[in-house]
């Protein structure tokens, strides 16, 4: 049977907590340490660390940045059609 290419793993995320775990399994499969992360996403490694654990009041442009620099698009999908597609 030919090998098959993973799928996209599509989360829903609902809490700035859940966005900080996201990241962190992100970062974590480039790799990276918070430092180097930091720096490729281009902000402060205190503020990566305190994205990645859940701070409520992170500036929008750099959470932005931390989440397309390691690798996750942040996407905009009216909530109705996302609760029926993960079933909730």
């Amino acid at each position: 049977m030919p090998d098959t290419p993973p799928q996209p793993v599509v989360e829903l995320i609902t809490s700035p907590a859940e966005l900080g775990a996201a990241i962190r399994r992100a970062r974590a499969a480039l790799k990276l340490s918070y430092r180097d992360a930091a720096d490729r996403c281009g902000v402060g490694h205190r503020f990566f660390i305190e994205l990645e654990n859940g701070k409520t009041t992170a500036r929008l442009d750099k959470t932005l940045a931390v989440m397309m620099g390691v690798g996750l698009l942040p996407l905009i999908v009216p909530l109705e059609e996302a609760m029926k597609a993960f079933g909730k």
